[in-house]
């Protein structure tokens, strides 16, 4: 986890790891359920940006950036 700094890229300077089970757990079923929002000119900075690497037996897989906003929810624009 990082904090936000642009659009369109991820901040690699990361202050947070997360490897516990449960706290993966959390962060998987927060983003497997997330709904994605449609892009705006007006759209709000992120709050945090996130690097998901993936765990697999079939090989390497590509990390997947993901940018985050906390708070309550926003109506689609």
């Amino acid at each position: 986890m990082s904090h936000f700094q642009n659009m369109g890229g991820i901040n690699e300077n990361y202050f947070q790891t997360f490897n516990k089970e449960q706290v993966l757990a959390v962060c998987k079923q927060a983003i497997t359920t997330a709904v994605k929002q449609p892009s705006a000119d007006n759209m709000p900075d992120s709050d945090y940006d996130l690097a998901v690497r993936y765990v697999s037996n079939k090989g390497e897989l590509p990390t997947h950036g993901i940018h985050l906003w906390i708070g309550e929810q926003v109506k689609s624009m």
